[in-house]
C-alpha cells in the first residue's frame, strides 16, 4: 500500500529539517573549534605581552633602583629605604 501524498510530504519535511539541523550543527562545531583556536593565540599572545612587560620593569628597576611609576605623570617614585 503506498503511503498518501500528505503523508510523504510530511516525512519529507521533517527530513529537511533534520538535514539542515545536522548542517547548522556542523556550522556550530566548525565555530567551536575555530573559537578555541583565537582563544589559544590570544592567551599566547598575552602571556607574551606579560613577559615583555617583565622584562622592562626589570629593566626599569636596574636602571633606577627599586621603586614604582606614578601613571598619571609617568614619573619613578623610588622605593623608601628602610
Amino acid at each position: 500500500m503506498k503511503l498518501s501524498e500528505e503523508i510523504v510530504e510530511k516525512i519529507k519535511k521533517i527530513q529537511q529539517e533534520e538535514n539542515a539541523i545536522k548542517a547548522e550543527r556542523g556550522t556550530l562545531e566548525f565555530e567551536k573549534d575555530r573559537l578555541a583556536e583565537i582563544e589559544k593565540e590570544l592567551k599566547n599572545l598575552f602571556g607574551k605581552n606579560r613577559e615583555r612587560l617583565k622584562d622592562l620593569l626589570e629593566e626599569i628597576e636596574a636602571k633606577y633602583g627599586k621603586g614604582s611609576i606614578d601613571p598619571q605623570t609617568w614619573e619613578f617614585v623610588p622605593a623608601e629605604q628602610e
